[in-house]
């Protein structure tokens, strides 16, 4: 049955990516929820969410509010390819040097390509900014930029521009409308007029932030009870359960998925109203 998938504080969108159909993660990102996709997943199907959407409704503040859309357009994803090729040629610390702190560009296939090499060359995955019109890195990853040969206990590591190329070149996804804004959330106009699945990934309580944009636990609260009322699904992630009279609470990180490399740091919960 179609339904609506509407991913706020969005960031890689990894839901939405699992649920279309990518085989792997795809952008490393602070927050990000590969790890917990079938956890999610599990829980969106005992909401009576099976399959598929249909449609796709994406926000967040930082550059991922305009790189996941231009991403699911196969036409747009093959221009980024082409964009990423051409900045691989190039020494990567040169470009990283020529792009950090230079004005974002206006067209979304570039500002896409120029994101995302930022973003994959990131130290520690921390999120790449566009604030004030300007990308801002927290620091280049050598690893991430130059890769690593094979050592006695340790696999050779790619360059990570070259192996993130492929990686899109053989993305496969199953078509749907998708919907994108650069903003923290979007409220609901009025009631929702077909099956509405709502899933809210916010800034974590006492947790580095966000570059872009921030929420808090308050208004995380207001805006999924906005939904609710509305007639959505909603579900929230946090590191805590949340006290919203009415919605329920489940640990999902005892069962997360995504083996050594995504190692918890701490509890994973959903709380959520169906």
């Amino acid at each position: 049955m179609s339904y609506s998938l509407v991913e706020t504080c969005c960031g890689s969108a990894a839901l939405t990516f699992h649920l279309l159909g990518a085989a792997g993660l795809l952008v490393s990102y602070q927050g990000g929820k590969w790890r917990y996709r079938k956890s999610l997943q599990k829980q969106a199907e005992a909401m009576g969410f099976m399959g598929q959407p249909d449609r796709v409704i994406l926000t967040d503040p930082g550059p991922f509010g305009v790189a996941v859309s231009v991403i699911l357009d196969s036409f747009q994803r093959t221009r980024v390819v082409e964009k990423l090729r051409e900045l691989a040629r190039e020494d990567p610390k040169a470009v990283y040097g020529k792009l950090n702190k230079a004005v974002v560009p206006w067209g979304a296939v570039d500002y896409t390509a120029q994101f995302l090499f930022l973003q994959q060359l990131s130290w520690g995955n921390k999120a790449v900014s566009g604030l004030d019109g300007k990308w801002r890195s927290p620091g280049l990853s050598k690893t991430g930029a130059y890769g690593n040969p094979a050592t006695a206990t340790l696999k050779a590591a790619r360059p990570k521009i070259t192996a993130f190329i492929d990686k899109l070149e053989s993305l496969q996804l199953a078509q749907c409308s998708v919907e994108s804004h650069q903003t923290v959330a979007r409220l609901p106009t009025g009631q929702v007029d077909r099956r509405t699945l709502v899933y809210i990934d916010p800034p974590y309580a006492g947790t580095t932030g966000y570059p872009d944009g921030k929420i808090s636990r308050a208004q995380t609260i207001d805006l999924a009870t906005a939904w609710r009322d509305a007639g959505a699904s909603v579900m929230i992630s946090e590191a805590c359960p949340l006290e919203i009279p009415g919605w329920e609470s489940i640990e999902i990180s005892k069962g997360q998925d995504g083996g050594p490399l995504f190692k918890r740091k701490g509890p994973e919960w959903l709380t959520l109203a169906r």
